[in-house]
């Protein structure tokens, strides 16, 4: 394979791992960058990294970076690259920042300025890199995100790069800084050829198409030499973990459903390994992708997921349609400004929220019962709400926290998608194991829907003990509820009015909206970013028992 045929390999795979998170470089006392000598940028290169993104100015010397920012986020403010980076920092408390410093995407609009002009950016984008390696081997320091695996194999793609250039001269090195380059792709490759290492999340495609591409360009190195086939072999094996036989991404999300696919189509996947499975796997993936985004465009946030896609196109006037999923996990049924979305996957703690059994409902074109969302990844409170059964439409126990990990995983909990006259019906069972036996119980959930006029959601309980059971409701954030004797009503801003009643009147009704401490009723708007929202809640003791909601849409 000839050297330019690695760089358009190395840049296609590059500008994919800049998929997900924009990208910002800026530049005190900056200019705009003039581009007077463009040079060709291979067909294929995908970056979020765009003009708009790049202003460098003039860049003082590359050992004095005090006028380089990263500011991998928006939310987040700059943060000053000078060189050399303390590569442990985590000025903002946020592990996704600290991921990205570490998949080195401070690179990217440098490495964009590279491909777009003959310029010294390819050098200053790699003096990040030997600064990564003399932290790490030469001084012997360490740093928490060293050894993440997706920044690995997003760094392997990058010194891919930063190889091939080298071979074709056009990357001059020292010796020395050869000698560190050397080093760097040895120990990534040896790393990434590590089972152990590998992850069969979405993480996993960055470290397999990372360790490929990166022993494409090192053939000669004895650290690659079965490198390819190692990759191979695990992209077979992160494959089959992630997709169901329906096409269904198993990380229980609709987020990261689009994500997987995309980013294994970008990677160049069905040319890049030699297996049959893998175009058919992501044509599924890709034909039923519209049944995971809402009427109104939004991605039906459940699991880790947010972000906006193209809708199922469904006519006015059109029946309804469904897509029974329960084999996977998911049970959908669409009109034009309908929508039931219902969840009951569990494989493994990737992404997954202890959202079991629960539900989302657009109705009348708009959202009405909400799913509380992804906020972020950190470690804090307000993760564990969004994380916990109470952020979502279904059963949960007073004062006791159900976290994602306290469900059997049982890969999907639901029954085959029914249909009695004109309501879809949806069945489903969970065992939710508490720290005891004690605190044990059973939840078997059946949901009628007829788009447009009516919704029943019925929980059937069984615990090894006495509980105090709590079924919610969550509305979306521009709704509040008038609680009545018995349930409660909603008037949406068209004045149409929505009626929900409880059938048990041994129950206490009660709603709350924004509470701090526990956090309870909000909903994630951005990053790391809650707004207040209305939750009603039916809250019910028993030891076996029914809970049951009757709402009246029209």
């Amino acid at each position: 394979m000839s050297r330019r045929t690695y760089m358009k390999a190395a840049l296609l795979l590059l500008g994919v791992a800049a998929l997900g998170t924009a990208l910002y470089f800026v530049v005190g006392a900056s200019r705009s960058l003039d581009l007077p000598h463009p040079v060709e940028r291979p067909q294929g290169y995908v970056s979020q990294v765009g003009r708009k993104d790049i202003n460098l100015g003039k860049l003082p010397p590359q050992t004095d970076g005090t006028h380089l920012l990263f500011r991998p986020r928006k939310d987040l403010e700059p943060w000053p690259l000078q060189l050399p980076l303390d590569w442990d920092a985590n000025p903002y408390k946020d592990e996704n920042w600290r991921f990205q410093l570490h998949a080195w995407r401070m690179m990217d609009p440098l490495l964009a300025g590279y491909f777009e002009s003959r310029t010294e950016n390819l050098h200053r984008a790699f003096a990040f890199a030997l600064d990564w390696f003399a932290y790490h081997y030469e001084q012997g320091r360490n740093s928490t995100m060293a050894w993440y695996d997706m920044a690995a194999g997003i760094r392997a793609m990058k010194l891919a790069l930063f190889l091939d250039r080298y071979y074709a001269g056009r990357l001059d090195l020292s010796r020395d800084e050869t000698r560190r380059l050397l080093a760097l792709v040895d120990e990534h490759a040896r790393r990434l050829q590590d089972e152990s290492f590998i992850s069969e999340s979405n993480h996993g495609l960055f470290q397999v198409f990372g360790l490929e591409l990166l022993c494409r360009v090192a053939a000669d190195r004895e650290s690659c030499a079965n490198g390819r086939d190692f990759a191979s072999r695990m992209f077979s094996k992160i494959l089959k973990a992630q997709y169901t036989e329906e096409g269904v991404h198993r990380e229980h999300s609709p987020f990261y459903h689009g994500f997987a696919w995309r980013t294994i189509e970008r990677l160049g996947g069905t040319k890049r390994f030699d297996d049959p499975v893998v175009a058919s796997v992501l044509a599924r993936a890709a034909k039923i992708q519209p049944w995971f985004i809402a009427p109104d465009g939004s991605m039906v946030a459940v699991g880790d997921t947010a972000g906006r896609g193209k809708p199922l196109a469904v006519a006015r006037d059109a029946p309804p349609k469904a897509a029974d999923f329960t084999k996977s996990g998911y049970a959908i049924i669409r009109d034009h400004d309908s929508m039931l979305f219902v969840t009951g996957m569990a494989y493994s703690l990737t992404h997954k929220h202890a959202d079991d059994l629960s539900f989302v409902l657009f109705e009348h074109g708009r959202p009405l019962f909400i799913d509380s969302g992804k906020y972020g990844y950190n470690t804090d409170p307000m993760r564990r709400y969004v994380e916990s059964a109470a952020a979502h439409n279904t059963i949960s126990l007073l004062g006791r926290e159900i976290a994602p990990a306290d469900v059997t995983m049982t890969g999907s909990s639901l029954r085959a998608l029914a249909r009695e006259g004109d309501a879809f019906v949806v069945t489903g069972q969970i065992e939710r194991p508490g720290a005891s036996k004690t605190d044990t119980f059973t939840q078997a959930r059946e949901i009628r829907y007829v788009p447009g006029r009516s919704l029943m959601i019925r929980d059937e309980l069984s615990a090894s003990s006495e509980q105090i059971f709590v079924s919610s409701l969550h509305l979306a954030r521009d709704l509040r509820p008038d609680l009545v004797e018995g349930g409660f009503d909603v008037t949406l801003p068209t004045g149409r009015k929505v009626r929900a009643r409880l059938s048990e009147p041994d129950c206490t009704i009660e709603t709350m909206r924004g509470r701090q401490n526990p956090p309870l009723g909000w909903e994630s708007v951005g990053y790391l970013k809650m707004e207040p929202t209305s939750v009603v809640r039916a809250v019910c003791g028993g030891r076996k028992r029914a809970i049951t909601w009757t709402v009246a849409l029209d």
